[in-house]
């Protein structure tokens, strides 16, 4: 396999540093012939010695663009096979290559923008919070004498209460709903 997780992180560092002018031709050629001398990997391996890229390079910005953490100044071509098991050798671009918003979040390590943008937030009124809460304390068995009294306290509870009711009952899993309920009946003074 040609992957290489280091010079990925190492390209994309580059293509960061020029954001968000594009990077010509040149200048990535350069820049990877450097990096060949720095990590100890012959020019030839990269294919720059022989005036074409090796597969190294052609897998390595074939992948990232793929992964739309790069792109390049035209689309990367396939590979054809001529004679059995041989390719035709071809040239990847490197012409104005850039780095993307996905691959300068992919970086930042954060998530960037798209983990912000694609935040769902479910909001709940109160109404919503006390069926969910005693919806799933219906579930659990809960013992007819404490019923009646739990019931009652859920519909009185204020909006806080059951936040930290729902809370609980997330914490302790529905796959133990008798264990839930003991632990809102809790909430509310009531044991069992």
């Amino acid at each position: 396999m040609h992957i290489n997780r280091a010079f990925h992180f190492d390209f994309l560092n580059k293509l960061a540093d020029k954001y968000p002018d594009k990077v010509p031709e040149e200048m990535v050629e350069d820049y990877v012939l450097r990096w060949c001398e720095e990590h100890s990997v012959s020019p030839a391996y990269i294919g720059f010695s022989s005036g074409e890229h090796s597969l190294f390079l052609d897998a390595n910005l074939k992948y990232l663009e793929e992964h739309e953490l790069i792109k390049t100044g035209r689309s990367l071509p396939t590979r054809i096979s001529s004679h059995g098991n041989q390719s035709t050798p071809f040239r990847l671009s490197t012409k104005d290559a850039h780095i993307t918003a996905k691959g300068l979040d992919f970086l930042l390590n954060d998530g960037g923008l798209s983990a912000i943008l694609n935040t769902v937030t479910v909001k709940f009124d109160v109404g919503n919070i006390r069926e969910l809460v005693e919806a799933g304390l219906l579930t659990a068995n809960v013992p007819e004498e404490k019923q009646g009294a739990l019931m009652k306290a859920i519909r009185e509870a204020p909006g806080t209460m059951l936040q930290t009711a729902v809370t609980k009952m997330v914490e302790k899993g529905m796959s133990d709903p008798v264990g839930t309920a003991k632990a809102v009946a809790g909430l509310f003074g009531i044991m069992w």
